[in-house]
């Protein structure tokens, strides 16, 4: 496809395009043109960025052998900033507010301790005059080393806002390998992802669409109505008083369709619980696992190596709840097929 001005027609050059939660993504060229090869069948997010201009966003449905041509017109910003604006050393407000924002973006696994957001100055706080709530805007994508899975992310954060124990996001990250110095780096970072991949929800998605759930490490039960509120402190007893019940897959996984794309629907809240890893907040005294529940809105589209199509129609409590940008994985991360690193 091609980038141009909406208003001049003029090409835009090194705009960045890119396949949102991927890997893929490519800068126009000196006549403002693009190609994007390689990418596989389904529902995806084209995001278009360029400083200056409002970020373009269109989410496609990409067909097997079937080619899509676009022209993405950009519109001129209405919020450029004449000169790039450092944050005061001494704004004691905004640094308080970004630790937290960093924080609740990031997430609180191991993962976090080991991402830089390296242009912290493009984020803004808006006032409020009731406590406890963040709303975070941004001018431009946040780039975010993350130095634990060895990746460079460009965030394109569209809504932020943090009010008492609730938090609500949506942002578009596109995935680039960072450099690696030696032999040692490639092993740990292959290692930091395949640990970070156990038991994720891409990983729980995996087991689900192709039937795998216990050799993959997961109990899955259907919560019964009029429990979904409660927890018991034993998951034995929960069981004996068919407060959850087994999970059939073949009860909420239909496919996958031509194109490889499973479908998942229950109104059931279900409960996962992996085996392979320990947690200590686990709220069962004969189960100290990783112990997690969600709550499906819609129904998902969920490629073979589990990656959600329509993220935003679920929701999920414990465990995993806490699985932020420090723990994701690119569309095309596979335990089987390590993602290519530059060494």
């Amino acid at each position: 496809g091609s980038v141009k001005d909406s208003k001049s027609g003029e090409p835009i050059i090194f705009a960045h395009i890119y396949i949102a939660n991927t890997a893929k993504g490519t800068t126009s060229d000196t006549n403002g043109q693009f190609i994007l090869d390689n990418v596989p069948a389904g529902k995806f997010t084209l995001i278009c960025s360029m400083v200056g201009y409002e970020s373009y966003i269109k989410n496609i449905n990409l067909l097997p052998d079937k080619p899509l041509e676009l022209v993405l017109e950009l519109k001129i910003s209405t919020n450029i900033l004449n000169e790039i604006e450092l944050v005061d050393k001494e704004d004691k407000k905004w640094r308080k507010e970004f630790i937290e924002f960093k924080r609740e973006l990031l997430g609180n696994m191991p993962n976090a301790g080991y991402c830089e957001i390296a242009n912290p100055w493009v984020v803004d706080f808006e006032e409020y005059h009731r406590k406890r709530i963040i709303k975070a805007h941004v001018n431009q994508s946040l780039i975010i080393l993350n130095n634990a899975l060895g990746y460079k992310i460009s965030f394109l954060l569209i809504r932020f806002e943090k009010a008492n124990d609730r938090l609500f996001y949506i942002g578009y990250p596109n995935f680039e390998n960072l450099n690696v110095t030696d032999s040692s780096q490639l092993a740990e970072f292959t290692e930091n992802r395949k640990y970070t991949y156990e038991g994720s929800l891409k990983h729980f998605f995996y087991a689900l669409v192709h039937n795998r759930l216990e050799e993959e490490g997961f109990r899955v039960f259907r919560i019964a109505n009029g429990y979904e509120d409660r927890m018991n402190q034993s998951l034995k007893e929960s069981l004996y008083k068919d407060y959850f019940k087994p999970l059939e897959v073949t009860e909420v996984v239909s496919g996958p369709n031509p194109w490889g794309i499973y479908t998942i629907n229950t109104s059931k809240m279900l409960e996962i619980i992996y085996t392979k890893k320990r947690w200590k907040d686990s709220p069962y005294l004969d189960a100290r696992y990783q112990v997690s529940r969600i709550q499906i809105i819609d129904k998902l589209e969920v490629s073979q190596n589990g990656y959600v199509f329509n993220p935003y129609s679920y929701v999920v409590f414990g465990y995993l709840s806490e699985e932020r940008l420090a723990n994701m994985l690119p569309f095309e991360y596979s335990p089987e097929i390590s993602s290519p690193i530059n060494y």
